[in-house]
């Protein structure tokens, strides 16, 4: 089984942290426990350890992107959506982008959309300052607007100021965006280019 995780992962913890509170540490180790179940393709016993950890500490949104990819693996979609929407509420500056994707998992493409406009309608402008940030925008941009529209927001990023594994990571969602094939956010997820 394909384990859908990476790309979503770099992208949620980096953009927009909403959570003013430290992360209980109990639930950082039910955290690390599911991670390390999924790692070994025990995806069950994953969203066992993430549904602990949230029940320790239901503040954190990271822990319900993991629990969305595990239930997405599981073909859970409809509770993926339910999961989903937490993470809207607990997301700052209204993204939506995560319930955007599981409108997708379940066919609702007009749906996702919607969300995704709403998305780059409220994304405050000085957030775009970071690089996490102005890469999820650029790849939501792409599905609203087009490549071009895409690659000039993502083009906005100072390329000389950007560690090495930035670099390679803006390399790759500037493939990605050139080659988008219409099919919506998933594509930028879970490509594997």
């Amino acid at each position: 089984m394909r384990m859908i995780l990476p790309v979503m992962i770099l992208t949620a913890c980096g953009t927009r942290e909403t959570t003013k509170s430290k992360p209980n540490p109990e639930a950082i180790e039910y955290n690390h426990l599911a991670v390390e179940q999924q790692q070994i393709g025990n995806v069950d016993s994953a969203l066992y350890f993430i549904d602990k950890a949230i029940s320790v500490d239901s503040t954190q949104y990271v822990y319900y992107v993991l629990r969305l990819t595990f239930l997405w693996n599981l073909n859970r979609n409809d509770e993926a959506l339910l999961t989903a929407k937490k993470i809207s509420k607990l997301r700052d500056n209204n993204n939506v982008s995560f319930e955007g994707i599981a409108y997708e998992k379940l066919g609702d493409i007009d749906k996702a959309r919607e969300l995704y406009k709403q998305t780059i309608d409220n994304w405050p402008t000085k957030e775009l300052n970071n690089f996490n940030s102005r890469v999820e925008y650029s790849q939501l941009v792409t599905i609203i607007y087009g490549k071009e529209k895409g690659l000039e927001e993502l083009n906005k990023i100072d390329e000389s100021k950007l560690p090495h594994e930035q670099e390679e990571v803006l390399e790759y969602v500037r493939q990605l965006i050139k080659n988008y094939n219409g099919t919506g956010y998933w594509y930028f997820q879970f490509s594997n280019g």
